[in-house]
């Protein structure tokens, strides 16, 4: 069984992004063939996950360029997807709306 990392992984390989547009939905961009039914079974597995790891790459991103508001959006995302890693990592972030609401997807 593969892990969320092992996914990520993956996805990098075949030279493929993710990302999460305004309705909260996860897009995978790559060419063509370049993701097999193997891995758009695995995504699909573990799809909750990369949404939580998706927004919290993005908040960081934000954050890091200086866009208050854009880190908090993606914060709110957080909360959205009842995300558990603010708990779980060293949070360097002041995104003080990332609190774990366990809200459903």
């Amino acid at each position: 069984m593969m892990t969320v990392t092992d996914v990520m992984t993956r996805i990098k390989r075949a030279g493929a992004t993710l990302r999460i547009d305004e309705t909260g939905k996860l897009w995978v961009n790559a060419q063509r063939g370049a993701v097999g039914a193997d891995l758009r079974s695995a995504i699909a597995a573990h799809k909750s996950e990369l949404l939580a790891l998706v927004a919290l790459e993005n908040c960081e991103a934000a954050y890091n360029a200086g866009d208050v508001a854009e880190a908090e959006r993606w914060a709110n995302e957080l909360d959205r997807l009842g995300c558990e890693l603010w708990a779980e990592i060293d949070n360097p972030l002041p995104c003080p709306s990332a609190t774990g609401s366990g809200a459903d997807v």
